[in-house]
């Protein structure tokens, strides 16, 4: 006797996992950039963008600063013989009240102080300026 499986139950199933895998993919996604948001790497180049005289040249006053969300950003730490060492990069979205524009920076964590090693305008007002 041959029984067969009723398959109507199979395209539900199918749903339910590409539901549950994009779920664990937006979760991924927020929870990095959560990461990236709190660190201290991301503080570090929120002052120095915030507090840049040539940023402000460009843009007036800074009313906004953010992640770019299809940018290239990472923080990465490691510790050796007791000194803490990590390069951090990050793709910002800075709004003034003059214009916005993209800066992509890197930093260095050296003596526990994350320092801006390189702050470059990609897009928008003042494209290819060196911050300092």
């Amino acid at each position: 006797m041959n029984v067969r499986r009723s398959r109507s139950h199979t395209p539900l199933r199918r749903i339910v996992y590409v539901v549950l895998i994009g779920v664990v993919v937006v979760l991924a996604i927020f929870g990095s950039r959560y990461f990236l948001l709190s660190s201290s790497a991301y503080e570090a180049g929120t002052a120095f963008l915030t507090s840049s005289s040539m940023l402000k040249g460009n843009l007036g006053a800074i009313e906004h600063l953010g992640l770019a969300w299809l940018g290239d950003s990472s923080v990465e730490t490691m510790e050796a013989n007791g000194k803490k060492t990590g390069d951090a990069k990050y793709s910002m979205n800075v709004e003034g009240q003059n214009g916005k524009c993209k800066v992509k920076m890197t930093l260095r964590l050296e003596s526990d102080v994350w320092q801006v090693k390189t702050a470059i305008i990609e897009e928008g007002t003042g494209a290819g300026t060196q911050l300092r």
